[in-house]
């Protein structure tokens, strides 16, 4: 998302702050903590992984990643694969491990930031770029992209 856009989010939530929503309540106690007006850039996260769930990051060179990559998840009651599929079971179910097919990161705090699509980005001078990144980077200001 661009950064006018999210700035644009953010006044919105300040101006409705206090507006009451159909259950009576201000929205201020509705928000999500991931929209902290302090912090704009948590609005395009997905917050926190919750307990119970464990994430992983694949490398594009199948290694494993700190805190960046191709995310992995698994948890207890995850399925174990998909019915009558078992070319995408055996891609996508890897030991006990979904690979979601999404790129993201963690943060320092712990929030979880998709990028987009790991089918949809490309390796350029050894750095994964996804599309999204790179339209935010060259068309900052939605009103300025002209046809």
């Amino acid at each position: 998302m661009s950064r006018p856009y999210i700035e644009g989010m953010v006044e919105a939530l300040r101006q409705a702050g206090d507006q009451p929503r159909s259950t009576g309540m201000p929205a201020r106690w509705s928000r999500p903590p991931e929209h902290d007006l302090a912090h704009p850039g948590r609005f395009t996260c997905a917050g926190r992984v919750v307990p119970g769930v464990e994430v992983r990051f694949r490398l594009p060179d199948g290694a494993l990643g700190e805190r960046a990559g191709a995310i992995e998840v698994r948890l207890p009651d995850m399925a174990s694969g998909y019915l009558r599929r078992p070319v995408e079971q055996a891609t996508n179910f890897v030991d006990g491990w979904y690979r979601s097919g999404d790129l993201g990161e963690l943060d320092d705090e712990g929030y979880l930031h998709i990028h987009g699509r790991v089918v949809d980005c490309a390796e350029i001078d050894g750095r994964l770029v996804s599309p999204t990144a790179l339209q935010d980077l060259l068309c900052p200001d939605p009103t300025s992209v002209t046809r």
